[in-house]
């Protein structure tokens, strides 16, 4: 279904190439193309609202605070905020901090300049500032944008002679809310990104990207290079430490002390970076019911099973309202050119005549069978080469950096697509990943002060394609921009996305660690830092491979109905039968009108024979409850589940209970069940008006 993703790790020498069987090259885009800047826009789009600049003066403290929907960010005499909301919650437990040692100790920044506003839209807003204290100036330009998103550019220059000994830049979060973590990048597989904060806190080498957060919130940094940096400890680049009640996420952008003078003409020192409050947007309020499956092709409708039902007819009577066309609707992997343009015609006139959508496969790689390959390699692939897919008709396919002129081309190709064919939207393979790259002739990569050609990692381009795909997809057609993302759930990236599919790099955890149990080879945690979406405004989608794999559909099932995170299926088979039933309970129970109450946040009303046995309840004003509960343990229970169903509201009287995916009715007496759950088995449970 999807192709092995670890090949994004082989490193090949460009000579390897050369040993490739000769390949005939297909189709060709108009040049025009690789420059063309469709889909880039300056407005605002929906769901956003538009942003607004708010200035407060009490005394001698001047606050201006930067709106964006469902958060503010607040500076006062600072050249960082000195308080974010989101979620209507404070979450900082100090102002963020650029903390600096100089020749005479601790310096403290003063305001010269306060911030002015150089520009504001209702998308944008850019402000700048400068700051002083006795030994150097501070000059920053804070570019605002509608999704939350906070630029920083930093000029910090000397005013006297002496010593810069240190630049740290600390971001304390209350401890209430920073319960997880994630960061990326991370080797293919390997799960130590995502999870509960360390007790012990982490130190880390350089990392792009780093979220801190709970369940329903958070706050993400970013930067794309350590280009400046001269940490103390090259390991120790990005610390997470614990102080009483704060939780810091500390940048060691300078620990070596360095003589300056304003005189030499290369003084001074220059950051970039970012910062994102999450959630970054609304949760649509349909999103239990676009019922995604993996299994789009040409012939839908005169392929059958075995049972002669034709796949077409199979996805409607499963109620499938959304169907991905994998990699094989072009001949050219990640190329905007269909192989049968007719027949996509015809795919899509069939699937919208019977109210299905369709998104096509888009990826993360440069085809050596597209006619340009050959011209254009060099210069818009990720340096060094990496990748190697393979696949049929005959080619080899590398890594693309779409900081080069690649994000042109497939962005026109992409509005081509919609304009002539009619697509619905984007599946995006792991095209947010920002791969690490030194291809300096498209703009990456930085020579250090040793002479090594070191990587940078382009989010801000990635951040911009994705936007110009989303202006095209979702902002004003309502169409879908769907991101395969494992262990890459970059916030300001997925801004751009409707929904996200998280969960393949469980395959190779498997094969390396022998790991079978899914709430082991998965901790909770993790899921809950990467997976559930709620933390990051994004809807997110749980994958599961069709059986035989190292878990089983059902285990996935029980993973995300206690997280309320959908399992999405492939194909019109048996993976297809044991989703769709949730599909049509979640549709008659009314879900997107429920309230959640999950299983972390330990509801009062319902108690369990066993820690092990975890449940997550919607609660629907009209329809009752609907109850998941889920045996995390590696042995078989036999539960007692004890609800309060006064706490809800309800009496017992007045309401039946049956399990909906098993169809069979649930005997409760004052407010006690029983039932048998095997490892990782899941039972729910609809307490349901009579």
């Amino acid at each position: 279904m999807i192709q092995d993703l670890i090949v994004r790790l082989l490193q090949v020498s460009v000579c390897a190439v050369l040993l490739l069987p000769a390949l005939t090259a297909r189709a060709q885009v108009p040049d025009a193309w690789w420059s063309s800047t469709v889909g880039h826009t300056e407005t605002l789009l929906p769901p956003w609202t538009a942003m607004h600049v708010k200035n407060d003066t009490a005394g001698s403290n001047k606050t201006l605070v930067v709106g964006v929907w469902g958060r503010a960010y607040s500076f006062t005499n600072s050249p960082f905020p000195v308080q974010i909301v989101t979620a209507g919650r404070q979450i900082l437990a100090a102002p963020i901090e650029l903390a600096a040692v100089g020749s005479t100790g601790p310096l403290k920044w003063n305001v010269r300049n306060a911030f002015r506003v150089v520009s504001q839209t209702a998308a944008k807003v850019i402000l700048e500032g400068v700051f002083e204290n006795p030994e150097f100036r501070l000059v920053t330009v804070l570019t605002a944008e509608f999704d939350g998103v906070l630029r920083f550019d930093l000029t910090v220059k000397p005013l006297q002679a002496g010593t810069l000994r240190s630049l740290q830049l600390k971001i304390p979060l209350d401890s209430a809310v920073a319960t997880l973590r994630t960061w990326w990048p991370i080797p293919y597989g390997d799960l130590r990104n995502s999870g509960s904060c360390p007790a012990m806190g982490e130190a880390l080498p350089f990392k792009p990207y780093y979220w801190l957060g709970n369940e329903d919130l958070g706050l993400a940094w970013f930067g794309e290079s350590d280009q400046g940096w001269e940490p103390g400890d090259a390991g120790a680049a990005l610390e997470l430490t614990h102080r009483p009640g704060q939780t810091v996420l500390q940048l060691h952008l300078r620990d070596r002390a360095m003589p300056v003078d304003p005189a030499a003409a290369a003084s001074g020192f220059v950051y970039a970076f970012g910062i994102q409050a999450t959630p970054i947007k609304p949760f649509p309020a349909d999103w239990h019911s676009w019922r995604i499956d993996q299994g789009a092709a040409y012939g839908l409708d005169r392929t059958t099973r075995s049972d002669g039902i034709s796949f077409l007819q199979a996805a409607k009577d499963a109620g499938v309202r959304t169907l991905v066309f994998h990699n094989d609707w072009t001949d050219i992997e990640n190329y905007p050119v269909p192989s049968n343009p007719r027949g996509l015609d015809s795919l899509v006139s069939l699937l919208h005549r019977n109210g299905i959508k369709i998104l096509l496969y888009f990826g993360y790689e440069f085809s050596t069978l597209a006619s340009e390959f050959k011209d254009r390699a060099d210069h818009l692939l990720v340096r060094p080469r990496a990748g190697g897919f393979e696949r049929l008709p005959e080619q080899r396919c590398y890594l693309v950096c779409y900081r080069s002129a690649y994000a042109n081309m497939l962005a026109a190709g992409i509005a081509t697509l919609i304009k002539e064919h009619d697509i619905d939207g984007v599946y995006l393979d792991t095209t947010l990943d920002p791969w690490g790259c030194t291809n300096t002739d498209h703009g990456c990569g930085y020579r250090s002060a040793s002479g090594e050609i070191r990587p940078t990692y382009p989010i801000w381009e990635v951040r911009d394609f994705l936007r110009r795909l989303y202006a095209l997809c979702a902002g004003t057609r309502g169409g879908m921009v769907n991101i395969h993302a494992s262990s890459c759930a970059i916030a300001p990236c997925l801004s751009w996305a409707t929904s996200y599919w998280d969960g393949e790099q469980l395959v190779a955890e498997v094969e390396k660690t022998g790991k079978s149990h899914l709430a082991e080879l998965y901790p909770l945690d993790a899921f809950r830092a990467e997976n559930i979406g709620r933390n990051l405004g994004v809807p997110a989608e749980f994958l599961s491979y069709a059986e035989p794999k190292p878990f089983t559909t059902s285990d996935a099932l029980a993973m995300g109905l206690l997280h309320d995170v959908p399992v999405r299926p492939s194909g019109f088979g048996s993976f297809l039968a044991q989703v769709s039933p949730l599909w049509r309970i979640w549709q008659d129970f009314g879900i997107d009108e429920a309230v959640l109450y999950p299983y972390w946040k330990a509801c009062p009303a319902v108690h369990t024979s066993s820690e092990e046995i975890k449940v997550s309840i919607h609660q629907n004003p009209k329809n009752g409850l609907l109850l998941a509960a889920v045996n995390i343990g590696k042995t078989p229970r036999d539960v007692t589940l004890d609800i309060d169903l006064t706490w809800f509201g309800l009496a017992a009287r007045t309401l039946e209970v049956t399990d909906p995916y098993q169809q069979t009715q649930q005997p409760v007496h004052e407010g006690r069940t029983t039932f048998a759950l095997q490892p990782m088995g899941f039972k729910l449970l609809w307490f349901r008006p009579k």
